[in-house]
């Protein structure tokens, strides 16, 4: 028996590559949502700043975030393992890293995603907006409060296409409802262009009556409160962009299945930078349509009160995209298609979510670190079968306990903040690539793609420095702007709480496992076989 048979569950993963450049591009437009850009970006950015702010935040969040992308993109094609920053940070930093990042983002964060976002928010940000265009308010607001239930039924629908389709099956659902989405939104942006500023109030203001309000009720309501059109100097143009940013950077989360596409140096080349300029052209398109067609009074008005003064909000539906589009178009195949592309932009996320948990599990089940039967691998479908379904059966408790209050809080708690954790993995993955020339040589000599060096130094350990410094301003930017991204004191502590768990739990797994014979040191010594 060879060495690394010895310390892994076995000789090979079973994991084959069937990821091409479509699968991964439009993957990553899961990973970053791109509907999300558009309908958060609408909805928080006109409230941090305003004119030229608006674009100056929306680029630079996508430039610096395309350090992140390259430090992922260096890492994934150097070691091309499924599993995500786990195998990167645990082989180059420490194990237990490693585990704390799987833990944190790749195991918790995907069931909080899945259970807060991609389990729910299709049906607030696009079955709702449609059905308030159909005056079928009433409706919008039950089914938008039956969060068990949509998310109990995503759950079960991706979990079989996953067990009984296998991962092809998902990229080529994915494929062609990532399309309709962005086919979606570029209509909403062109509904705006045609009817301009004076034929959109009138519509707006016809839709209104309905509900009681109009365009200058909004703007006058919002002031009433004390609120005024924002700056767009640099410190809230860096506040906004940090939305942004946050944004962005998840164009890396194909890394999880970086033992699973096909010629990975070009592929994902295409799949992390290809969907983050291909969503930059949509943001800009679509945020710039709006902006001017709506104006900025009231857009801003609007936002202002949905996030801070809910309850005068008139509508039945929040003030996303997907309202202000549909209403724009006035025509319903074009709402349609428009509340479409929220429909599938959000409800792919539990899908995604699927991937990157049983994937996370997977690597930590081969590694031996989590009970070995979780890296079986169905020979049909090459999928972690068992992964699936645990992550199905934890996502539904999750929901559940969505139910209950006091569970509810720490979980929701969690998801609002869940940015500042992923910044924590991105942090530690920038850090792997700074010692990635030096405590990986073997790896850099042979597999990295790029090997140049300035003034001695590698540009890739550059890079990822000046990653990681990126990282720690934007973490600074969230913590001190609580007001726009919700991170609380009781959020740092359960945050605290869960990177204690996860660095602890490594080391009575070790202990454990040692006990019985094997190694986990061993383990990490070796990269894992494809």
């Amino acid at each position: 028996m060879d060495k690394k048979s010895s310390v892994f569950a076995r000789q090979a993963t079973g994991l084959v590559r069937e990821a091409g450049v479509l699968d991964v591009v439009q993957f990553n437009a899961v990973s970053l949502t791109g509907v999300s850009i558009v309908s958060g970006g609408m909805l928080i950015l006109p409230v941090i700043t305003s004119g030229a702010g608006i674009w100056e935040s929306i680029v630079l969040g996508f430039i610096l975030a395309l350090f992140v992308n390259f430090t992922y993109y260096v890492l994934s094609v150097t070691i091309p393992r499924s599993g995500g920053d786990y195998v990167y940070i645990s082989r180059l930093l420490h194990p237990s890293l490693g585990v704390l990042s799987a833990g944190l983002t790749g195991i918790f964060g995907a069931l909080v995603l899945s259970a807060t976002f991609g389990a729910t928010v299709w049906v607030t940000a696009g079955v709702a907006p449609l059905l308030t265009i159909l005056g079928q308010g009433q409706l919008a607001s039950t089914l938008s409060a039956m969060t068990l239930q949509t998310g109990v039924f995503t759950t079960i629908l991706f979990a079989a296409i996953l067990i009984f389709g296998g991962t092809k099956a998902f990229y080529r659902l994915n494929n062609v409802v990532y399309a309709i989405a962005t086919l979606g939104m570029i209509v909403g942006g062109v509904a705006f262009l045609l009817v301009g500023h004076d034929g959109f109030i009138m519509l707006f203001n016809n839709f209104a009556k309905t509900y009681g309000t109009s365009s200058s009720d909004i703007i006058s309501t919002a002031s009433s409160f004390g609120f005024s059109t924002p700056g767009s100097d640099a410190w809230p143009v860096l506040v906004a962009s940090a939305a942004l940013f946050t944004s962005y950077y998840w164009a890396t989360q194909s890394v999880y299945l970086g033992g699973e596409i096909k010629h990975i140096k070009r592929t994902h080349m295409w799949g992390i930078f290809g969907a983050s300029i291909l969503w930059l052209i949509v943001t800009l398109f679509c945020i710039g349509a709006a902006y001017y067609t709506i104006g900025p009074d009231l857009l801003s008005a609007s936002s202002y009160i949905n996030y801070f003064q809910g309850g005068s909000w008139k509508f039945p539906s929040i003030a996303f995209f997907a309202l202000w589009a549909t209403i724009a178009a006035n025509n319903l195949p074009a709402s349609i298609l428009i509340c479409l592309a929220f429909i599938f932009g959000y409800i792919t996320v539990t899908g995604w979510s699927f991937i990157i948990f049983s994937r996370a599990v997977f690597a930590l089940a081969f590694d031996r670190f989590f009970p070995t039967p979780f890296a079986d691998i169905s020979e049909k479908y090459h999928t972690p079968v068992k992964a699936i379904i645990l992550y199905a059966i934890l996502n539904i408790l999750v929901l559940l306990l969505l139910t209950v209050p006091a569970a509810s809080v720490t979980i929701y708690l969690y998801a609002v903040g869940l940015n500042v954790v992923y910044m924590i993995a991105f942090f530690l993955g920038s850090l792997a690539l700074i010692v990635l020339p030096y405590r990986g040589k073997a790896m850099f000599d042979v597999s990295c793609p790029f090997k140049q060096r300035v003034a001695g130094v590698p540009i890739v350990s550059i890079v990822g420095a000046i990653s990681a410094v990126i990282l720690v301003i934007y973490e600074y930017v969230l913590i001190v702007n609580s007001t726009y991204y919700g991170i609380t004191t009781n959020f740092l502590t359960v945050m605290v709480g869960f990177i204690i768990f996860f660095l602890a739990l490594y080391f009575v797994v070790a202990a454990i496992r040692k006990s019985r014979g094997i190694d986990l040191s061993m383990v990490y010594r070796e990269i894992p076989p494809e």
